[in-house]
């Protein structure tokens, strides 16, 4: 999952800020520090906003301009994870329950809390119609969630 940082030159030095996530942005003074520092800006702000409750994660639409700061994949997946559960019109009882994993695993994923084991992810990711992402580094753990295309036997 990515966003795009927009870089500003001021009068005191540089500042950073994602049009996508209203209310974060970081100054630095030096422009070699700005994306460095925007990165965990982000990180933090995307975390405070999760564990702070349900619909506050924001939406991608920004394509201007700037550099692509990723997030890291188990916050990533918290933040798909609610949105698609809460486009689904699903409590995290209810699809806890739709999965049989129970609500405290979709609660503990959706705060970013928990590792997101496949195990706990793809009953979940099938209720919800979505696939989980894994890396290649990460062998047995999802870094997020995508539409598309069933998985055989699904």
């Amino acid at each position: 999952m990515v966003y795009v940082a927009k870089i500003m030159r001021g009068a005191k030095g540089w500042r950073a800020e994602f049009p996508d996530v209203r209310g974060c942005s970081v100054e630095a003074r030096t422009e070699a520090e700005i994306v460095a520092l925007a990165t965990r800006a982000l990180s933090d702000f995307l975390r405070w906003q999760v564990r702070a409750g349900p619909g506050l994660a924001p939406h991608r639409h920004y394509r201007g301009p700037g550099p692509a700061i990723e997030v890291e994949g188990a916050l990533a997946l918290a933040i798909q994870l609610r949105e698609a559960r809460t486009d689904s019109c699903l409590s995290t009882r209810e699809l806890g329950e739709r999965a049989g994993v129970g609500s405290h695993v979709v609660e503990q994923l959706e705060a970013a809390l928990t590792v997101a084991t496949l195990a706990c992810v793809l009953p979940i990711a099938k209720v919800l119609g979505m696939r989980p992402v894994i890396e290649p580094e990460r062998p047995g753990e999802a870094v997020g969630l995508t539409k598309g295309k069933r998985w055989p036997g699904w």
